[in-house]
């Protein structure tokens, strides 16, 4: 690897100049993000409003409560929280959300793991002695690209990124020192990676380290030297899993009851790969701000739009094609741009002309081979990648695999400066060939600014030009290499910020602070029936935003009608929800299935039948005014028929077999108030004479009380989801928690008055702690006792002297 350049810090100390970065870093990342930590400003859009922001926020109540999040009560009946693993209950940041301001304390999150990736980086590039400022460079491309900003609207995606450099480091770190803190370290930074729970980053992270360090780190030839270096990391890899058991079996566990268990197809596993329209994006990055002020219809004379029909919004997700190629862009995938900056590229392209150089030749084909994963469907080779790799079917979206691609961009962005920067002062390259590189690109700025006038090609050709004379001066020696350095520093400094504020959208934090209107009307709701949001009448979709007049008005529409799961900001439970948390979990699934292939009249009787009180109109168009949703009273429907939220029965029956236990249940003819449907024989007598109410139902986290009186042999039905991991205590003893009506749970009771103490516990929960447990005493054993033993898995080239 090339030496250090100091030259600007002759007389200053290495680990000074490295404070010295490190403290720019923390500016840049301070300054980029300003609004959120200084101004009031939050993430609204994507999976951020509908899911991250919702999830932190239950996340953070329970936590203020003393207690872990096992269960959440607000979708689908009540699902597992923590096993679902995308909420990282465990995920060591997380510990922020004890903070009181739970808005401020998500920005803080999300600008913490911006910092920290911006300084493992420059720490990482410092290790592999690269130079004061190609360590800068190399840093702030990585924190500042479009490619993590607008990840952070698929949060467990960007928050397992972060912790790659950090990896790296520790692991160049213990190979290089032979200290064991570095290895407890690294074992530290794998499990945190593991829970901010993206298994897909971790596995890759894993295989690009194990390649690196088999391809740089000095080791003894042959078959000792691969086993020397494979022991330490893939016993750090074990000992990361084992402290994550307590999170991972609850996971495996809960997974068996998903339709992920067998698997992915292969259409649905490569639904977003990465195509030439999004290709696009490594050359110019969208702004987002226009599009989501981009009027979808003409302004009214009077100044509103309460009868005027929208055009449609499809998505969600934000993968729906762009309308025309005027409006603003609207990138299908799973990520909207993969922006490494226009210096990131440059410096990518001129990778090609130093490929002979081993770190850079290895980069290069990094580069090469995430994107050619990252096309998926679109790669006639990718099939054999699907069917030829264990386990891959459990994942989606190939569209990920540009993650390596990125980091792989980053890094050639500080040795390809290097490299050109030596090669120019020795004159190994000539002018020519970097010239040629920026007149192609600008040959395509141009196409692609004529295909997609969105894209503003003004600012890119700025940054070519002044790239193209700040090199031309360096040339000729009019410029000396440091001060050529740093005007390409100053340059991706430049272009990244103002690009790539563009990408994150933000909006005041009362966006979620302030109630929707229609919690009004749900005020008394809350613990005691559920809420649907949508259609009913028509057609049930669960992946279309509101129809508006802009974008921005329909995610504000999306607020005030109440959408999964941002109702549980407000505390109000859904009937249903998306498949995010719930991992495609079969009964959810099933509940989805029926209600939307049912005719308007069953559906409301499912949602009758399923505690389901209140009705958000989704048949009606959302009037505006000034572009603001308005929202009249009589929106909110109520169903005075729908089931309370427990209640007691005197009787049971279990369908024959063959028989479909939920067309009995839906059917018009049955009353869930008198009879119970169980899955399986219960041992039951009748009373010639039943009465009895429900007193009380409390709910705690994890907990529910329910306080009966009745006269006969009955059933007590509590209208909350039926899970393993679920134990009653009926005044004091156990008892069998049963599966009522396919979705809910049922307590055989006996005459009198009772108190039901309902608990849960994730499947998995006790042995995934004991596994933690034995795993952590390991480390703790190791560090005490293990210290010389271990350096002996660690070559010195001096052994090869001796």
């Amino acid at each position: 690897m090339p030496p250090s350049d100091n030259s600007i810090f002759h007389n200053n100390s290495k680990a000074r100049v490295d404070i010295f970065g490190v403290a720019i870093l923390l500016l840049i990342a301070a300054g980029f993000f300003y609004p959120m930590l200084f101004d009031g400003k939050v993430i609204f859009y994507r999976d951020f409003n509908l899911i991250t922001y919702p999830f932190r926020h239950f996340l953070s109540q329970v936590f203020s409560q003393g207690a872990i999040p096992y269960w959440v009560p607000h979708a689908n009946g009540g699902l597992p929280f923590m096993a679902a693993f995308h909420p990282g209950v465990f995920y060591p940041p997380s510990i922020l959300f004890l903070m009181d301001d739970i808005t401020y304390a998500l920005n803080l999150f999300y600008v913490l793991h911006f910092m920290i990736l911006g300084v493992s980086l420059y720490l990482l590039a410092r290790c592999w002695s690269l130079s004061f400022v190609a360590a800068l460079c190399c840093a702030i491309t990585g924190m500042l690209s479009g490619f993590m900003v607008a990840s952070t609207l698929l949060s467990n995606f960007f928050m397992s990124a972060v912790w790659l450099p950090v990896i790296f480091w520790l692991f160049h770190q213990y190979w290089v020192r032979k200290h064991i803190g570095y290895f407890i370290g690294l074992i530290a930074a794998i499990a945190t990676q593991t829970l901010a729970a993206c298994p897909e980053i971790n596995i890759m992270t894993m295989l690009l380290l194990y390649a690196h360090s088999l391809y740089f780190l000095p080791r003894p030839p042959g078959v000792s030297g691969v086993v020397r270096l494979t022991a330490p990391l893939g016993l750090a890899v074990v000992l990361a899993l084992g402290v994550c058991a307590f999170q991972l079996l609850p996971t495996a566990k809960l997974i068996k009851h998903s339709f992920r268990h067998s698997g992915l197809d292969y259409a649905a596993h490569t639904q977003w790969s990465l195509n030439a329209d999004k290709l696009s994006t490594f050359v110019l990055s969208p702004d987002y701000r226009g599009f989501f002020n981009f009027r979808l219809l003409p302004d009214p004379v009077d100044g509103s739009n309460l009868k005027t029909e929208p055009k449609p919004n499809k998505d969600l997700a934000g993968d729906s094609p762009a309308a025309n190629k005027n409006r603003p862009p609207l990138v299908s995938g799973f990520l909207h741009t993969v922006y490494m900056g226009l210096l990131g590229l440059i410096f990518v392209l001129l990778g090609f002309l130093f490929r002979r150089e081993k770190v850079v030749g290895f980069w290069l084909v990094v580069f090469l081979f995430g994107i050619f994963l990252a096309f998926g469907k679109h790669n006639p080779f990718y099939p054999i990648v699907y069917y030829g790799t264990p386990f891959l079917d459990l994942f989606r979206y190939p569209e990920k695999y540009i993650y390596i691609s990125s980091f792989a961009a980053v890094f050639l962005t500080a040795y390809s400066l290097e490299a050109l920067i030596r090669y120019t002062r020795d004159r190994q390259i000539k002018i020519i060939w970097v010239f040629a590189i920026l007149i192609i690109l600008s040959g395509i700025i141009g196409l692609l600014a004529k295909w997609k006038p969105y894209f503003s090609p003004g600012h890119s050709l700025t940054i070519l030009l002044l790239f193209g004379f700040s090199y031309a001066m360096f040339y000729f020696r009019k410029m000396k290499a440091t001060w050529f350095a740093v005007s390409v520093l100053l340059m991706i400094l430049v272009d990244l910020s103002i690009k790539d504020a563009q990408l994150l959208p933000l909006i005041d934090k009362k966006y979620y602070q302030e109630k929707p209107m229609v919690m009004d009307t749900l005020a008394d709701s809350l613990g005691k029936h559920r809420v649907y949001s949508g259609r009913l009448q028509q057609e049930p979709n669960d992946k279309s935003y509101p129809s508006g007049p802009t974008r921005l008005a329909s995610i504000l529409a999306s607020k005030e009608l109440l959408y999964p799961y941002l109702g549980m900001v407000y505390g109000v439970e859904h009937v249903n929800g998306f498949n995010g948390l719930a991992l495609e979990l079969e009964s959810s699934m099933i509940w989805w299935a029926v209600f939307s292939k049912s005719p308007p009249e069953r559906r409301q009787r499912i949602l009758t039948r399923s505690n389901a009180k209140y009705w958000i109109n989704g048949d009606v168009l959302t009037p505006y005014s000034k572009d603001y949703p308005v929202i009249v009273p009589d929106r909110v429907k109520v169903f005075n028929e729908a089931l309370p939220r427990a209640f007691l029965v005197p009787k049971m029956s279990v369908p024959k077999e063959g028989d479909h236990l939920l067309n009995t249940y839906y059917a018009e003819s049955f009353d869930p108030l008198k009879e119970v449907l169980l899955n399986e024989e219960v041992d039951f007598e009748e009373s010639s004479h039943f009465s009895g109410k429900v007193e009380r139902v409390a709910y705690k986290p994890n907990h529910v009380t329910v306080q009966t009186n009745q006269e006969g042999n009955g059933f007590l039905v509590l209208m909350d989801s039926y899970f393993p991991g679920w134990t009653v205590k009926v005044d004091g003893q156990d008892q069998p928690v049963l599966q009522a009506n396919h979705f809910y749970r049922a307590v055989k009771l006996g005459p009198g008055k009772h108190t039901l103490e309902f608990d849960f516990i994730p499947e998995g929960m006790e042995m995934g702690l004991k596994i933690s447990g034995v795993s952590f005493l390991l480390i703790v054993f190791g560090s005490l006792f293990l210290r010389k033993p271990m350096k002996k898995f660690i070559w010195d080239e001096k052994d090869a002297l001796s």
